[in-house]
């Protein structure tokens, strides 16, 4: 009996597929593409080294400790915060609410913590954005 139009029908396979496979991928080993050289050749090394962070310029230990060091220091800050248009500040080596106020403004137009006081960040800060060294 023959199968009626409505059933499928059965289809065998020609051929084992795996073997087929198998066999094609088992002639000889190709000739290397000189591309792969060349990509090879100019390829990023797989580690590349890490980052690596400069430690902060050393503040002399002078400038820390010697009350004179410090009026010094504070001055060249208000000098440079003036010049740079932080305000009209007076060079007098002491940190009242005019110099605190310019502080604030730099330490906001630098994106860093405002504290409104001298410390070791704002004289670096000040040096790189001016690219001076702050006495």
């Amino acid at each position: 009996m023959e199968p009626s139009p409505a059933e499928p029908k059965a289809v065998e396979p020609k051929s084992d597929f795996k073997s087929d496979f198998k066999s094609e991928f088992k002639s000889e080993p190709r000739a290397a593409d000189p591309m792969t050289n060349l990509v090879k050749a100019t390829a990023v090394p797989q580690t590349a080294p890490a980052a690596v962070a400069r430690p902060p310029a050393p503040i002399p230990a002078a400038s820390r400790n010697d009350p004179a060091s410090a009026l010094r220091r504070v001055a060249a800050v208000q000098r440079t915060l003036t010049e740079y248009g932080y305000g009209q500040l007076k060079p007098t080596g002491t940190v009242g609410s005019e110099t605190q106020a310019a502080i604030q403004k730099f330490e906001r137009d630098r994106k860093i913590p405002v504290t409104g006081q001298m410390s070791d960040r704002l004289v670096r800060e000040l040096a790189a954005m001016t690219g001076k060294a702050i006495d």
